[in-house]
């Protein structure tokens, strides 16, 4: 799960384009899933097989663009995730931005409410907490400025990019169509 505000609520910038389908190319489920896709990726260590979505309008019935959606990804590894995702948090929310991982897998399970302080594995035996850092935006900037002051292939690369766009490509084309999408597509 990885919800936000819509950017409607952002004071000070004109934000009109993220409401119209030709110029952010998504709405809400694909600003804020993308980001989710790619996390989904890196935590199950494996590549999506087949997706199935319900993306929509579900939240601001008014807007020309989609809100809220959700989507069952099934990795190559059998490892099943459903994410739900969108501009789900009113105005008066306390944060801007929620984030849950649950993956489910044939050997355990692993959640992950803090994402950026704590995570929880399971398994049959037990269950155990762990503590873990982010990697703040800053080290982000810095690993990329590093690949190419020194000629190396960026830790995040351009394929990442778009393994998780042709997820979430997938995703739309599973909802608007109703049915499983296999990948690659």
């Amino acid at each position: 799960m990885k919800y936000g505000k819509s950017p409607r609520y952002i004071i000070g910038m004109d934000t009109s384009w993220f409401f119209e389908p030709e110029k952010a190319g998504f709405g809400g489920f694909g600003d804020i899933g993308i980001h989710a896709i790619d996390a989904l990726r890196w935590l199950s260590d494996s590549e999506v097989k087949r997706v199935y979505a319900d993306i929509g309008r579900r939240i601001e019935g008014a807007i020309g663009i989609d809100d809220f959606g959700s989507m069952m990804m099934t990795f190559e590894n059998e490892v099943i995730a459903c994410l739900s995702a969108g501009w789900a948090n009113p105005m008066g929310y306390p944060k801007g931005l929620d984030v849950r991982f649950e993956m489910l897998g044939t050997k355990g399970a692993l959640l992950i409410e803090k994402p950026y302080h704590v995570y929880r594995i399971s398994r049959k035996e037990r269950s155990e907490e762990q503590e873990w850092w982010r990697v703040d935006i800053w080290s982000v900037v810095n690993e990329f400025l590093d690949s190419i002051i020194n000629d190396r292939e960026p830790l995040i690369n351009g394929e990442d990019g778009r393994a998780a766009l042709e997820i979430l490509i997938a995703g739309y084309l599973s909802a608007e169509k109703g049915r499983v999408v296999e990948l690659p597509l």
